[in-house]
């Protein structure tokens, strides 16, 4: 009867072991849910601002955020080349506007942080180096946006000042 006992008793650890061995993604959560139609699924979950993610293997732990398992099919090019290259960023004083051949810019503008316009300037038709002083601003973040004829905003670009 021991030996029927012990043997028993090792089959169900070895079984315990065994099935213990399965994972699969489970979210914790204080709230959240899941809704799944025939087109789509939604899931939403109620977590940690600070999260840490752990790797090991084929395994992937992260804690505060529900992610599903994505995969990408494809990826779409946005078409948008670089019209100008601004160097050095950041900038001293003086910044160097690059203005490739075949653009259709025709102005540049300036603006800080909050979208208040610091300095508004034609551009020449032809492709070349154009210098832009900002020694009268103070150090920070800026956006230079690029337009064309119709003030259309071609592209934008930030520059970091320093002091």
């Amino acid at each position: 009867m021991m030996k029927k006992n012990i043997l028993f008793y090792l089959f169900w650890i070895a079984w315990l072991g065994l099935s213990g061995q399965t994972t699969t993604p489970t979210v914790i959560s204080s709230a959240g849910d899941s809704f799944k139609s025939a087109d789509a699924e939604l899931s939403w979950t109620l977590g940690e601002s600070i999260i840490e993610t752990l790797t090991a293997n084929n395994v992937i732990l992260t804690q505060g955020f529900h992610q599903t398992n994505l995969m990408i099919t494809s990826v779409e090019e946005l078409g948008q080349k670089t019209l100008v290259k601004v160097f050095p960023n950041p900038v001293g004083n003086i910044a160097n506007i690059e203005v490739k051949e075949g653009t259709e810019l025709t102005h540049l503008q300036l603006v800080d942080f909050q979208g208040r316009s610091l300095i508004n300037r034609s551009l020449p038709l032809a492709a070349g180096i154009e210098q832009l002083d900002l020694s009268q601003l103070p150090a920070g973040s800026y956006y230079l946006r690029l337009l064309n004829a119709t003030a259309k905003t071609i592209q934008t670009l930030k520059i970091v000042k320093l002091k």
